[in-house]
């Protein structure tokens, strides 16, 4: 009796412990087979179809579900300076995939260069997809490892079936976390329903480079394409679509580990295929812990760190109002590889010679974080023209220019900064206040990722901002002030130039040069930190876009309001809404337009010579489409110029 129900006991204990092991496969017909009877019993399979083991024992296959699953597709592209002819053909193509995506299907896109930044969240529309593949723009260098790994982790507790589709050209040329390529591998075969598709682009991608994303693709149940251009990008994601559109999952019964086996996590080899004589050929979707090649080991050149309670800026805090400051001090990527200038050169003849490095270099800054009360940030995000405005007039220049700390000699190059910093960043941002909170949880596209992931993905927006166009936007504002009468901000900002342009001037003083200020987008969809950076380099030669010597559209502004009957000739209420100078310094451009937006009015000034203080002359002009009133008004301004003789094209 006693042994019976031991006997009854045991067989309940061994009921109650069985477990199920999903495991998905891609179902392909086998060539020489394609009739539509072999295709169809591929579509249709039953347990006993399929043979699964483990370690070469045979294990119970319970079920197999042919059915339609949820998929995530993590499409990330490698915008580094050698993409840039491919990137619009690759902006195409996404686009396209993003407008056929099933109901069952989710994706997020991603770019990486020497920065990894989210274009659309989990979740985001089918249009706003498009949106982002179409903004894909070239930066410098590639950070690979490490964004690949980092985006890895925030999919692990993402549940169903994961594609991570990598783009990329080459290897990783800015390592600044202590990930190797073993630590991405372990990554992805933690996660036990993703695989990794990789679109390798043949030109620059070597095999030293491309081993490890090989290895891991195919451990991963995934594939490595070699293509040659960014058009056959298309027909990879085709394939990839056909690909998941077969998947299956096979569900068995794992056989039971003896006595004193490993616990959970040990290596099992298991590998699942059809019965002879089924037609069909089952390929494993699933990451494999396979030892990594030793020709894939790479150590990374350098770490960052960062450590809070870095000295404050109560200057800075008075110029931008009520709040509370944060600042810290980082080791940063201070001097990418790649292009770098002689600043000497550029202050004396504004000439640039270029050299390349091979490896980046780090050093220490003091950086400052200045948070404002909650509600202000629900009223929408500011740009950063405006926070540097705010410092601007309220007498913090020296808030924006921040002083290269560094000291790594007269050549530096343009690069990035805060990549280890930004999520403990952003955590301290929120942290300890119950408004900002509330506020991180409302947001639509992070809301309902884990905690860890969504400061991942709140710290992973930064409002990185071309010098250029800041001071450009800065010299718009100036102007508008000017027009409408109020003279402090212009006059701050024309005596603040000379220090503005010395900073700004080439990529000389690399990283953050201005302190960040977190702000919500007005959707609500992510928190970021303005950021203004220096002139990018392309991938050879000097920078494209040179920042202004001087404030050129400013003087423009100062010269047109002396000019009598100027400002009464404006319509009412139409304001400066931008500004641009020519390169060679022979011209600035003012852009008005009235408060609803619309097409605008363009006063043009001309001067003499480049580096001339005032314009010699000046006209008013019409974009095309020029709504009625507007035409108008450009012809009652060209009255004024030209009564009073600066008009150009008459007599000085």
């Amino acid at each position: 009796m006693i042994a019976l129900a031991a006997a009854v006991a045991l067989s309940v204990v061994e009921q109650v412990e069985v477990r199920r092991v999903p495991w998905p496969v891609s179902v392909e017909t086998l060539p020489g087979t394609m009739d539509p009877a072999s295709a169809a019993r591929c579509r249709a399979l039953a347990p006993a179809d399929v043979e699964v083991t483990e370690d070469g024992a045979p294990a119970r296959v319970v079920a197999i579900d042919q059915g339609e699953a949820p998929v995530l597709y993590a499409v990330v592209v490698d915008t580094s300076g050698s993409m840039s002819e491919f990137l619009p053909a690759i902006g195409e193509a996404l686009a396209e995939f993003a407008t056929k995506l099933a109901p069952r299907e989710q994706a997020l896109f991603a770019s990486l260069d020497d920065d990894f930044v989210l274009l659309a969240p989990p979740g985001a529309g089918r249009d706003e997809l498009a949106a982002a593949a179409r903004r894909l723009r070239y930066g410098t260098n590639t950070l690979l490892r490490e964004s690949t790994h980092d985006l890895l982790l925030s999919l692990e507790s993402r549940p169903g079936r994961k594609i991570l589709f990598l783009v990329t050209d080459g290897g990783d040329s800015q390592a600044v976390k202590q990930v190797g390529w073993e630590r991405v591998a372990d990554a992805a075969a933690a996660i036990p329903d993703l695989s990794l598709f990789v679109v390798g682009l043949a030109r620059s991608s070597g095999w030293q480079h491309t081993l490890p994303l090989r290895e891991i693709a195919a451990a991963s149940g995934g594939v490595y394409h070699d293509v040659g251009h960014g058009d056959d990008v298309r027909p990879a994601l085709a394939r990839l679509r056909e690909r998941i559109a077969g998947e299956a999952t096979v569900i068995y019964e794992p056989l039971p580990q003896p006595a004193g086996a490993p616990a959970a996590g040990s290596r099992v080899r298991v590998r699942v295929r059809a019965r002879e004589g089924v037609p069909c050929r089952l390929i494993s979707a699933r990451a494999a812990r396979a030892p990594f090649p030793a020709g894939a080991r790479e150590v990374a050149r350098q770490a960052v760190r960062w450590e809070i309670g870095g000295p404050g800026a109560p200057e800075c805090a008075a110029a931008l109002g009520a709040g509370r400051w944060l600042g810290f001090s980082a080791v940063e990527n201070c001097v990418d590889s790649g292009p770098l200038y002689d600043p000497a050169r550029w202050r004396a003849r504004r000439r640039l010679v270029a050299r390349e490095r091979a490896a980046p270099e780090t050093g220490a800054r003091a950086l400052g974080v200045f948070v404002r009360p909650a509600g202000s940030q629900r009223e929408g995000a500011e740009s950063a023209a405006a926070i540097a405005w705010t410092l601007v007039a309220g007498g913090g220049i020296d808030c924006l220019v921040r002083p290269d700390q560094g000291g790594f000699g007269p050549l530096v190059a343009h690069g990035r900064t805060l990549l280890e910093a930004r999520p403990e960043l952003a955590r301290r941002t929120v942290e300890g206040d119950a408004a900002w909170e509330r506020v991180a949880a409302q947001m639509s596209a992070v809301a309902a990722l884990p905690g860890d992931a969504r400061t991942e993905t709140l710290a992973a927006w930064l409002g990185d901002v071309p010098s250029r166009e800041l001071l450009l936007a800065l010299q718009a504002r100036g102007a508008a002030e000017l027009l409408a009468g109020r003279d402090a901000g212009a006059t701050r900002l024309e005596a603040g130039w000379p220090r503005l342009a010395d900073a700004f001037g080439a990529a000389t003083a690399v990283g953050v040069v201005a302190l960040l200020v977190p702000t919500l987008e007005p959707d609500g969809a992510a928190l970021g930190y303005w950021r203004i950076v220096l002139p990018r380099p392309p991938f050879a030669g000097p920078p494209s876009d040179p920042t202004p010597h001087a404030p050129l559209a400013l003087s423009a502004a100062r010269w047109l309001t002396a000019l009598p009957g100027l400002r009464d000739a404006l319509p009412a209420g139409w304001s400066v809404t931008a500004a641009g100078q020519a390169d060679d310094g022979s011209s600035a451009t003012l852009w008005l337009a009235p408060p609803e937006g619309g097409p605008r009015l363009a006063l043009e000034a001309r001067f003499a010579r480049a580096r001339a203080e005032a314009p010699r002359c000046a006209l008013a002009r019409a974009e095309p489409a020029m709504a009625a009133a507007a035409a108008a008004a450009a012809r009652v301004v060209d009255a004024v110029l030209a009564r009073a003789g600066r008009r150009c094209g008459t007599p000085d």
